[in-house]
């Protein structure tokens, strides 16, 4: 992993032209066309484009006899062109290894890179998501498998004889190059399904670590630029355009906020307290219990059992095992994801450090007589009790088209009572079938551990030292204290997005009030019973979204002389827009924790939070203090990040 280097300056994501403002009140972020240049002087893309014509078909032509390993990328904006592809990689860093050839199709929102080797494409995932084109945020990349065929309803028969289905029109140069790539691909069935699960799996932890910290620093980099943006778009006042004075005195290489290195998982191997498996066909043709060997999409319906997927707890593949031996022996048929017939489904299978586990089958029941229903699913209720390691079974009925448990659909008990518990940071929580919680116990107890040192100790905020050198020395010194977190009596922490309050719960013995906002009912219900669970007395809830709810928070929550803490835990995707915008106009927030699972999906929240004010973002924006990222996710391109933001002084012109 040697060469791992960061790119923040590197302004090629600005691919727009240059567009007159509406206004000042115009809240688009600021267009501007910059080109990257080599340190020979020469044009990138100029550069680009002649080595495609010449030298990299040249190179194509060489390699076209070498193994292909297929990743394509998704969430690219249909207009971006082969160009745009080229300028990306060549502004990869750490750089593409073993990349073979790339595609971009106009008008198609997916691009297509070819590899050497399954170690190139699956360390190229997180370095390809990371890539910046217009109008393109949230990239996704999905391993495309040699073997992957298009649908077919006989998928046993397809399965026994390997045969591709007789509707597949693979002719011409396509169709010999998907030929030759089925019979290169010499994977084990079982290393596929890790490349597809875990696919940083072959990489030593070590380096999955490094590769996971240049992509934070890279996205620091594409915050810092995206501001830079605003300091030359006609929207902004050259008032308002005080408020990112601080980023200008940052030198060349500077990152906005101060990033540690990532956190490893104290486990790396059997984390994931929560899996969901397909009930399907093995390549046997025998009902197997585990992982779809492809993406769906592609044609592909073989499921393999979870034995040696390195995230998989032994608890879930016992669960996995027994159920594909019930089922093997069923009556009842598996469900047909092409015809959309049959009764077997999915199953979840959720296992937690209190030795607790939870089994969750779906099942498709449409023309099944409720008799026959009930004496099948007794029979695998007793199955699973006579193991003694089940604590409660559920089962959910689905029709639904789509493959996956349906958040809305009523869960029935079998045995049990339909919960399971969990303990954090000295905390026992209730978890419903549906509640989210961190899949990766262990590491959570660090992340959440460093959110509530940040809510109860801000660091010190930042002093320019050509403006006050005092000042700065003094803001160094306690920068390098190590200050032990002590409950401070005056701070109330404002859990916005609450869902169940595991992350607000936590911090209640720190702070002197919780005050939880959630707009789905059944996740508040599940925050104040964990809350008396605990005997927390300082925590209080509104179910209502929080736009609407500042109001009451300020109101009834928080007295003279409170310092307010925001912290936000929001999905993958970040939180609305709306959020975003009640916490920068309400003065009463000063600092906000923000914990993210995708830095890269929720730039956005990032760049809205420090913006200069507009007539939608009202209020003295954010600014970057710290930042740690924490591996949740060994063994996948996946890691948590957590920032700490402070508003902007009224007098932001001297800092």
């Amino acid at each position: 992993m040697g060469g791992l280097e960061e790119h923040e300056d590197d302004d090629t994501h600005f691919l727009g032209e240059e567009v007159d403002g509406h206004g000042e009140g115009s809240d688009s972020a600021p267009a501007t066309k910059k080109v990257r240049v080599d340190e020979s002087g020469a044009s990138l893309a100029s550069a680009t484009t002649a080595s495609t014509t010449g030298h990299q078909q040249q190179q194509q032509q060489q390699q076209s006899d070498a193994p292909r390993f297929q990743l394509k990328l998704f969430g690219i904006d249909k207009f971006a062109a082969q160009k745009d592809l080229n300028r990306a990689i060549a502004a990869a860093d750490p750089p593409l290894k073993g990349l073979v050839k790339n595609k971009k199709v106009y008008k198609l929102e997916f691009a297509t890179l070819w590899f050497d080797s399954e170690e190139n494409r699956a360390a190229a995932i997180p370095i390809v998501e990371a890539f910046k084109f217009k109008k393109s945020d949230n990239l996704r990349a999905e391993i495309v498998h040699a073997d992957a065929q298009p649908e077919r309803s006989d998928n046993r028969d397809r399965a026994q004889t390997g045969d591709r289905p007789q509707n597949d029109r693979r002719g011409g140069k396509r169709g010999r190059d998907a030929e030759k790539e089925e019979k290169e691909d010499t994977r084990t069935p079982q290393e596929k399904i890790n490349d597809q699960v875990t696919p940083l799996w072959r990489m030593p932890y070590a380096e999955q670590l490094a590769l996971k910290s240049v992509r934070f620093k890279n996205g620091l980099g594409t915050l810092k630029k995206n501001l830079m943006g605003f300091l030359n778009s006609r929207d902004v006042s050259d008032e308002k355009r005080e408020d990112l004075k601080y980023i200008t005195k940052l030198k060349k290489g500077d990152r906005i906020c101060p990033l540690e290195d990532v956190v490893p998982s104290p486990i790396i191997d059997d984390y994931r307290t929560k899996c969901e498996f397909t009930i399907g066909f093995d390549l046997d043709g025998n009902r197997s219990v585990g992982f779809l060997l492809g993406m769906y999409k592609d044609g592909v319906t073989t499921v393999l059992p979870p034995t040696d997927c390195k995230n998989v707890p032994a608890a879930a593949k016992f669960v996995a095992s027994t159920l594909e031996t019930f089922v093997q022996k069923s009556e009842m048929d598996v469900y047909d994801r092409v015809k959309k017939l049959g009764f077997w489904r999915l199953v979840q299978v959720r296992t937690h450090s209190t030795g607790d586990v939870m089994v969750i089958v779906q099942i498709n029941a449409v023309d099944v007589e409720a008799a026959k229903k009930k004496e099948v699913l007794d029979s695998l209720s007793a199955v699973f009790q006579e193991t003694g390691k089940i604590t409660t079974f559920l089962v959910q009925e689905s029709s639904e088209k789509h493959n996956g448990f349906v958040e809305n659909a009523p869960m029935h008990v079998w045995f049990g009572d339909g919960v399971i518990y969990e303990e954090l940071l000295g905390l026992r929580f209730r978890i419903s079938p549906t509640a989210f919680f961190q899949v990766n116990t262990p590491a959570t107890n660090g992340l959440y551990g460093r959110v509530r040192e940040w809510c109860q100790n801000p660091a010190p905020y930042p002093v320019d030292e050509s403006d006050d050198p005092d000042a700065a020395a003094a803001a160094t010194d306690a920068a390098k204290t190590e200050t032990k977190p002590e409950k401070k009596n005056n701070i109330v922490l404002l859990d916005l997005c609450c869902g169940t309050g595991t992350i607000g719960l936590t911090m209640a013995p720190a702070v002197k009030k919780v005050v939880g906002v959630e707009m789905v009912a059944e996740a508040v219900q599940d925050a104040r019973f964990n809350a008396e669970m605990q005997g927390c007395t300082n925590v209080a809830y509104i179910c209502s979204k929080v736009e609407d709810a500042m109001r009451e928070v300020f109101s009834k929550h928080v007295e003279a002389g409170d310092e307010v803490v925001a912290v936000l835990d929001p999905p993958r995707a970040g939180v609305h827009g709306a959020v975003i915008q009640a916490v920068r106009a309400c003065k009463g927030i000063n600092r906000v924790v923000f914990v993210s699972c995708d830095f890269e999906a929720a730039m956005n929240n990032f760049i809205d939070l420090c913006r200069p004010t507009s007539k939608k973002y009202q209020g003295k924006p954010f600014r970057p203090i710290r930042s740690a990222p924490f591996d949740l996710f060994p063994h996948t391109p996946h890691c948590e990040f957590v920032m700490e933001l402070q508003r902007l002084p009224e007098d932001s012109s001297s800092s």
